[in-house]
């Protein structure tokens, strides 16, 4: 792959990656609102509670999954991707940390 295909495979992810974000933010204040509603003795809403919770973990997913195209792409643009040197690479704990909660949430996903 060319740098000007990896540097388009980075641009096209941290687009998905600010959709994604939007998605998430969506629901996460929908929820807020909702929860402050409940709060507030609307118990009707409580109904509503479950399917946004529901879309909230699926928008969660789908940032993680964007966040792991958009590293890819950009270690592959880095020169450090399949086929480098990765004896001369820097143990990243930030990147196994996001590694792990992606497919923590993959799981969570696959289960609800």
């Amino acid at each position: 792959m060319s740098d000007s295909e990896r540097d388009d495979a980075a641009q096209r992810a941290e687009v998905e990656l600010a959709a994604a974000r939007d998605v998430f933010e969506t629901f996460r204040d929908e929820l807020a609102t909702l929860l402050a509603e409940v709060r507030a003795g609307k118990t009707a809403q409580a109904k509503r509670l479950k399917p946004v919770v529901t879309e909230l973990a699926r928008a969660v997913a789908r940032m993680a999954e964007d966040e792991g195209k958009l590293h890819g792409a950009r270690r592959g643009r880095d020169g450090t991707g399949a086929g480098g040197d990765l004896s001369e690479l820097p143990l990243d704990l930030d990147a196994a940390r996001s590694e792990v909660c992606r497919r923590l949430a993959r799981l969570r996903t696959a289960g609800a």
